[in-house]
């Protein structure tokens, strides 16, 4: 991303709905894993947030890697998401939110098989990326994105990597209206700051729209997430 959107996610994600309801959802996902990996941990918000006895983050960027030590943050490496500097089989989660779509992960099939190879047997990798090439904008080239998904899609790249698919769907539908008049202006939809008072009302409709999804799938939505296991080693 350029220097300036990794400004602006720093002075955002610990507050901002959209990363708060996000981080909920990681949450639910990981509970009780004791080694988790964030790759592409940007400027650190959600690794930051995850309670576990071994909380590591991985990125590309010099800057957002020194923003995220700016937080007190240990185990950062640099790092690409195709070619992980981790060892086999060593986590219990996987992060990858927002990361495949980035036009430095030129391979999104290698990627995915370097999340199932430092994934333990019974981890879990947890992935976003945002929907619909069609909502293609401004944003996307400030934030240095290639590519955008459908469900279907993501489904195929996870079941080539080996995982085994959990769950995969759509999410942030409440806000998809407005994105696709703000995506296509000349603002380009970016995040910007709220006050206090619509911030909070945007998170209250997110978590319930995540307790929703988790009831049943969403026809649409401005993000792709999937959540996917490595198989458990079978008994000799």
């Amino acid at each position: 991303m350029r220097s300036d959107a990794y400004r602006s996610m720093r002075a955002l994600e610990d507050d901002y709905w959209w990363h708060r309801a996000l981080r909920d959802f990681i949450h639910r996902h990981i509970a009780d894993r004791k080694k988790v990996l964030d790759i592409g941990c940007g400027t650190g918000g959600t690794l930051a947030s995850i309670k576990a006895e071994e909380a590591a983050g991985v990125d590309f960027s010099h800057e957002a890697l020194s923003l995220s030590a700016q937080r007190g943050l240990k185990g950062l490496v640099m790092g690409s998401a195709t070619d992980l500097p981790m060892r086999e089989s060593h986590f219990d989660a996987v992060l990858l939110i927002d990361v495949l779509y980035h036009r430095n992960v030129g391979d999104e099939r290698a990627a995915l098989r370097e999340c199932a190879r430092v994934l333990r047997p019974g981890g879990v990798l947890v992935m976003q990326v945002p929907a619909y090439d069609w909502l293609w904008g401004r944003h996307d080239m400030e934030t240095h994105g290639a590519r955008r998904y459908t469900r279907s899609r993501i489904k195929e790249l996870v079941k080539d990597s080996g995982l085994e698919i959990v769950k995969a769907g759509y999410r942030n539908l409440l806000p998809l209206p407005a994105a696709i008049i703000l995506r296509k202006s000349a603002s380009g939809g970016g995040l910007s700051r709220l006050p206090p008072w619509l911030n909070n009302i945007l998170y209250i409709c997110a978590t319930a729209e995540n307790l929703l999804a988790e009831a049943i799938p969403l026809p649409a939505g401005l993000s792709v997430f999937c959540v996917a296991q490595k198989a458990a080693k079978r008994a000799a």
